[in-house]
Formats: C-alpha cells, structure tokens, sequence
C-alpha cells in the first residue's frame, strides 16, 4: 500500500502543521512507492489553507465543457401552499400565532424573546414602511427562524382602491421586506382581512397568496380603551380550536403580558404551534369562508391618519372621503359604544 493511502490531514492544523520539509519528504515517498490515489483535498482543513496567489493561464474556449442547466428545487421546507388559508385541519391539534402590524421598536424583540423563549413558531405579518423603520428587527425575526408574511405597505383598506394602488401597496411592501430580510414573502393578509375579486387577481400575478384567519384574540384599539392582558388571555384560550389560525397584534402591551400564560394554557391541552405555512400544507386545512370584520371608528380614523401622513396616501384623500359618505359607518350607526359590533383597529 502507498504512503498517500494512509495519509490523513485531519490532525494537523495552526501550530501543530507538518513542516514543509516533512511534507515534501512524504509526498515524495508516496511517487516513490506508485501511489495512484490522489490525496482528497477534502481531508485539509479549508480553515487553516491560506491562498496562494498565481497565474492562470486562459483556457482555450473549445475546451471548456457546456454548462449544464440545472432547475431550482424548492427547499423540502417550503412545499407549495395553497391560495387560500382560513383554518388549518380542524381535527388536529395544530395551531398558528400570527402577529400583525410590526415591526416596532420596543416591542417586537421583546414579543421575539418570549416566542423564543417559550420555543413557539409563530408568523408575522410586517408592514413594509414599518420594516423599512426598524429593518434590524424584521432581520432578527428572520434569524430566529420565524415566519414573515406582508401586510400592505401603508396599511390601507384594499377595497378603496385601484388596481395600481393595491399593486403599490403589495409589491412595496414585498420589496422592503426582501429587502431587510433576504427573504420575500408568500403570504399576503389584507388589513381588516378584507380582500376583493381584484386583490386576489394581483395576488396571484404576483405569487402569493392570501392569509385570513379563524380567531381573533381582540387585542386592537377599542374607542373606549385597550384590551387587558387578562382580557386577551381569556379570549384566545376561549376562542381557540384545533387548526385555528389565531390573529394577534404588535404593539400591544396585554398581548406581550398574556403571551406566556396563552402558551401554557394551549400546551397543557395537548395543542403544537406550528407556522402558517406550516399549518397550510397539512391534509385538510380550510381554505374558504372569512373572518367576521366589522368597522370601527378606531379603524377608519387610524387610515385617515395614515392618508394625511405618507404623500402616496394623500392622493386618494378625496376618495376616501367619498367613499365614507356613500357608505355610512355601520358601527357609528349603533352608536359609538361598540355595542354589537366588533371594532378593528389594525388587523
């Protein structure tokens, strides 16, 4: 057997590295003895292999073999999802936290700690001028292995606006999260979660598909005040249901507050968080049927605010503006104690 045959790399490194003349010397005797085997190149640590540089020489063009086309693959991760998602297998014991409204600071590392620490999946769903704010927090929820979804670019109501507009607003907002993440998103949730015939067109040119969800934890503005941690937590684990694809809010103190006991409480009856996508690809999950939404003057005066801030809002200022008069408020309608209505802020 040759000297090379034996000849192992894998000791040697830093200080301990074979000296040159040895090397030279055990290269020779394997020549010597009629080793045909080549050292594997793999066996040197590539860590400890410092470059040399040299001169190539340019090859002949005749004598470079063709490339070979190869198709991407997608990752065994990311199967195909479905257009639609409402509920996931309703008799399996699989559940989704999806956030919405992030990123922000302040708030989104801390709501990113506890999920890490409570080791919970979970999906959030970043407004892209919001990431474009605090692009470092959109990159740790990445790097922590979460799920990021797109909800719009400016938060505005899908169904009062154009074709070009609603387009501005989905392929803003995959643009400022590809950008800051490296990632771009699949999933796209309309706030209020109301989606139009023409949405769903332009989410499908555009490759994603539309995220609803099945249970509302109730932790958005109300006029009359904020939610409380135990206000949340009574109604998530009141409301939840196996395959239940539950919405939550960034930034909302109660929701952080309630977070942990929510965790504990669906862990101790049996319930897996998975990711949205996760929870999508299994057998059986619901994709028809939609969130009950109603308006709230909490959610029309939050878009006002946004149209008079961000200048590509200001264009439709007239718009709004008429639409609101041609369609009266049904919750002002019953008065604005929210009675028998279920007001949304930033869904």
């Amino acid at each position: 057997m040759g000297v090379c045959s034996t000849l192992s790399f894998d000791n040697c490194s830093g200080r301990d590295r074979m000296p040159r003349r040895l090397l030279v010397w055990w290269i020779w005797a394997g020549l010597a003895a009629g080793c045909s085997q080549p050292v594997a190149v793999s066996q040197w640590p590539l860590a400890e292999v410092e470059p040399v540089a040299h001169a190539v020489k340019p090859q002949d063009p005749a004598s470079v073999p063709e490339q070979v086309s190869v198709t991407p693959v997608k990752r065994a991760s990311e199967p195909p999802i479905p257009n639609r998602i409402v509920r996931g297998n309703p008799k399996e014991p699989f559940v989704a936290l999806t956030f919405d409204d992030g990123p922000h600071e302040g708030f989104t590392e801390a709501l990113i700690q506890v999920l890490v620490a409570e080791n919970v999946k979970a999906t959030f769903f970043f407004i892209g001028r919001n990431v474009q704010k605090s692009p470092h927090l959109a990159r740790l929820a990445v790097e922590q292995g979460f799920e990021i979804g797109n909800h719009s670019m400016n938060h505005l109501r899908m169904w009062e606006l154009g074709d070009s507009e609603i387009q501005h607003e989905i392929n803003k907002s995959q643009d400022a999260i590809e950008t800051a993440t490296g990632v771009r998103p699949r999933w796209f949730r309309p706030p209020g979660g109301i989606s139009t015939p023409t949405v769903d067109k332009l989410l499908g040119e555009s490759g994603l598909s539309l995220a609803l969800w099945s249970a509302d934890a109730g932790d958005f503005t109300r006029p009359w005040g904020n939610p409380t941690a135990n206000e949340i937590y009574r109604k998530v684990v009141r409301d939840i249901q196996p395959g239940s694809v539950m919405i939550l809010h960034d930034p909302m103190p109660g929701t952080l507050q309630a977070l942990p006991l929510i965790v504990a409480n669906l862990r101790g009856r049996g319930f897996q968080f998975l990711t949205l996508s996760e929870l999508a690809t299994r057998p059986g999950a619901v994709t028809t049927g939609s969130p009950r939404v109603a308006e709230g003057s909490a959610f029309l005066a939050r878009n006002a605010q946004d149209r008079a801030r961000y200048p590509f809002d200001q264009a439709l200022g007239a718009r709004y503006e008429n639409s609101k008069q041609r369609t009266p408020n049904k919750a002002a309608s019953k008065g604005q104690t929210g009675q028998g209505t279920n007001p949304s802020r930033d869904r």
